[in-house]
């Protein structure tokens, strides 16, 4: 077998390099949830105590694997010399890269589930509340694991609405409860190696989500209502209150917040412009270019989500 450094030297260690970047790429970065996956169902053991709080070790440990085999092969057949010039070999070694990269499947929105479920089953809550913070779509199973990941009221209540919340009916919430009860190697979100009870969505958060809001008024634990100031109350809780306040002629408490009056004030001026200037469709609520402004300046409040994710009669 010829040595490594005797022949293109410097040419063909750039061009392990780059299988070895790739790999690592590949395995670390876009599949290392699918792979932890794999291993939690043939090494369930080792997987939760090394790999699951550091999943990047599972690339190192591809690369590892699959390099040397890759450099040894090529030290024996020359088979990538036999491609062509060093042009050529550089060009289907980036085409080779290009197509494994289309053709290998790769869904981000079950990728961003495994995260969140994972680092939450190590009891990272808050870094698994942040995934996905910018990605502009959610799952039934990502909203059941944002609310466990927020754990306590306080957290529900100041942090639930800040991410792009869309609305599903409590069939669909109850069964991605069960995906996160059922364990990943039976195609669950749980990284335990046994089923394990979940609890349930609180009333109250169940009504916020439904939008029933005298539910909410009737199951919100009473101190917040009778017991902290009003700017204590938690965010989500207070624009909750005033919208329950001026939509119902009978309400069962009183609440006033002038600081969140103020601000549906201004909701609703802007509602009011937006709906003028991009007027619906005679059978519509609203215009898709009213939802998508209002997303864009109220997206992070409870009155977007229930007047454009709950669907009304």
């Amino acid at each position: 077998m010829k040595s490594l450094f005797t022949y293109n030297r410097r040419v063909r260690i750039i061009q392990y390099a780059l299988f070895g970047v790739f790999i690592f790429h590949f395995t670390a970065v876009l599949h290392a949830e699918d792979l932890l996956i794999l291993s939690m169902r043939y090494f369930p053991a080792l997987t939760t105590q090394h790999l699951l709080a550091h999943p990047q070790s599972i690339g190192s440990l591809t690369t590892l694997v699959i390099l040397p085999i890759l450099i040894v092969t090529n030290e024996y057949w020359q088979w990538i010399a036999r491609i062509g010039d060093t042009l050529r070999q550089f060009a289907v070694i980036f085409l080779s890269f290009f197509l494994i990269g289309i053709t290998v499947p790769s869904d981000e929105l079950k990728t961003l589930e495994h995260q969140t479920a994972r680092l939450l089953s190590i009891g990272l809550r808050d870094k698994a509340f942040e995934v996905g913070r910018n990605y502009p779509f959610t799952t039934a199973n990502l909203q059941s694991l944002r609310i466990q990941a927020l754990a306590t009221n306080d957290s529900l209540g100041n942090f639930l609405f800040s991410k792009p919340q869309h609305y599903y009916s409590i069939r669909q919430r109850r069964a991605s409860l069960q995906q996160l009860s059922t364990p990943v190697s039976q195609g669950g979100l749980n990284y335990s190696s046994k089923t394990t009870h979940i609890h349930p969505e609180p009333r109250h958060i169940s009504a916020l989500l439904d939008g029933n809001l005298p539910l909410f008024a009737k199951t919100l634990p009473s101190h917040f209502t009778q017991q902290l100031k009003v700017s204590q109350i938690p965010l989500y809780y207070r624009q909750a209150l005033l919208l329950y306040m001026r939509l119902n002629t009978h309400p069962i408490l009183n609440y006033a917040d002038d600081a969140t009056e103020a601000n549906y004030r201004d909701f609703l001026e802007q509602q009011r412009k937006l709906r003028l200037q991009y007027p619906p469709a005679a059978q519509e609520t609203y215009s898709i270019a009213e939802k998508n402004k209002m997303g864009f300046f109220y997206g992070n409040t409870y009155w977007y989500y229930f007047f454009y994710e709950i669907p009304h009669q």
